[in-house]
């Protein structure tokens, strides 16, 4: 291979620095404590968006004590001064199995703001279900009678809860550059690193050529 400093180091400025394509974040840990599903029950939790990007994915536990018979989507909503606002999204339902676990919703959530306050969590349409929760996260916020098929617009809070969901998210950050380029200087090292590579395969090229070998 034919490595030049000078290209490896405009490589490592160029991408040093750049977030993960995926930020996992919200209540990974599984929990001790249970809150009970209903029929048209909501329940959700407060979390702070660690970066820009979509939410790809939300994750939703449940107990092992779950029986079968309950259905679950997950739900994600505004902040609104403290309280959830209006929905932000809601995914597909999914058949909550007897004996939980983990379910996995896949959603398209553009345009989140690093520090933004959401609240995720989901809504199911029977009682056969048991929410996993944990007793030591910042609580939750729980809406009856809001419609599983089409859950409300906007959260009205019909109690809180000291346990927290155990739901948590992926977020694509979208990004595959050093986050303090501005956007002129990601074209010009765009096009400085798509020079860089071609010397370096021609170079590649001209040494396998010498010893009579196919370039790798």
């Amino acid at each position: 291979t034919n490595s030049n400093p000078s290209d490896e180091a405009l490589k490592s400025w160029f991408f040093d620095g750049a977030p993960p394509a995926t930020v996992t974040f919200g209540d990974t840990t599984a929990g001790t404590s249970t809150f009970p599903a209903s029929s048209d029950r909501a329940i959700l939790t407060k979390f702070t968006v660690p970066a820009d990007g979509a939410l790809v994915k939300v994750y939703l536990r449940f107990d092992s004590t779950s029986t079968a018979g309950t259905n679950a989507k997950a739900l994600v909503y505004a902040d609104s001064t403290g309280v959830p606002g209006s929905q932000l999204a809601t995914t597909t339902g999914q058949a909550v199995p007897a004996g939980g676990g983990i379910l996995e919703f896949t959603l398209s959530l553009t345009g989140l703001t690093n520090g933004q306050q959401i609240w995720m969590g989901g809504v199911t349409d029977s009682f056969e279900a048991v929410w996993q929760t944990d007793s030591t996260g910042p609580g939750l916020s729980r809406m009856e009678a809001t419609t599983y098929a089409s859950p409300a617009a906007t959260w009205t809070e019909s109690g809180t809860g000291g346990d927290s969901v155990n739901v948590w998210a992926d977020l694509s950050t979208g990004s595959g550059v050093n986050a303090n380029l501005t956007g002129a200087q990601v074209a010009t090292q765009t096009g400085t690193l798509a020079v860089a590579i071609s010397k370096a395969l021609a170079g590649s090229a001209a040494t396998a050529a010498a010893g009579n070998v196919a370039p790798t």
